[in-house]
């Protein structure tokens, strides 16, 4: 007796592992937190991003900075954007193009609203400092039209 209680002891444990190792396969294929993007920005079909702010288009963002998708960075960029619309003593003059390495950040006072590093002034067909350039003066011109 003692033998067939081992048996389906074992058997029951062997069951348990199984099954443990099968939930586990499929968790690991259904995972989320992969390197893949939600979508292919860079394909050439797809302008990339928008970065919307007061109904204008300001700029697509198509490259992820970090873990950062360009979906993300137009979403903080716009909320940003519109903060410093709202801002009481905002002045054009403080808007500034800061170089940072191989990169630039559009920034009022201490905050960086935007950055544009190489890999996205390519996918404009321009230098990071031109891209900057011409976001910063995006930017200027809707918080006036606001």
């Amino acid at each position: 007796m003692q033998r067939y209680s081992n048996k389906i002891i074992s058997f029951i444990i062997t069951l348990l592992i199984c099954s443990n190792i099968s939930v586990a396969q499929n968790n690991k294929s259904n995972d989320t937190t992969n390197n893949e993007p939600d979508a292919i920005i860079n394909d050439s079909t797809n302008n990339g991003a928008p970065l919307i702010v007061f109904n204008d288009t300001l700029f697509y963002f198509k490259t992820r900075v970090g873990s950062f998708t360009p979906n993300d960075r137009a979403r903080i960029a716009a909320k940003r954007i519109k903060e410093l619309a709202d801002e009481f003593n905002y002045n054009p003059k403080n808007l500034k193009i800061i170089a940072d390495g191989e990169s630039y950040d559009i920034v009022y006072n201490e905050t960086i609203l935007v950055a544009i590093n190489k890999e996205e002034a390519i996918e404009h067909n321009a230098t990071p400092l031109d891209v900057s350039i011409k976001l910063r003066n995006n930017i200027i011109t809707v918080i006036d039209k606001h």
